[in-house]
């Protein structure tokens, strides 16, 4: 399941840190055909929501592309990916199940 190896991979690349401080991560990096070919194929997850972005390196700087929301409308599995359309690369910075809004306050 591809979200227990990013977990996994995750948890041993990252370390608790304390707040304000940056955590260490690292990014699956293709193509950006080769990740939206991926994403469509394998998981059946679709484009959703998207926009302008930034990522802060664990060097402390910023770097712009395009974030893009990726779900399964069925299974509701999801991916969050930032494009990088000058590189020709994106890379998935997380990917989860149970994809769905978040509610708050009085639902009536």
């Amino acid at each position: 399941m591809k979200k227990l190896a990013l977990i996994a991979a995750l948890l041993g690349l990252t370390s608790f840190v304390q707040a304000n401080e940056l955590v260490p991560f690292v990014g699956s990096c293709k193509t950006i055909d080769s990740n939206n070919e991926f994403l469509t194929d394998r998981y059946n997850e679709i484009p959703m929501a998207g926009g302008p972005s930034v990522i802060r390196t664990v060097e402390g700087e910023f770097v712009n592309g395009m974030g893009k929301i990726y779900v399964d409308p069925k299974g509701k599995g999801y991916t969050v990916i930032i494009e990088f359309k000058e590189l020709g690369k994106s890379c998935v910075l997380l990917m989860g199940d149970d994809f769905a809004p978040i509610v708050t306050g009085d639902p009536t």
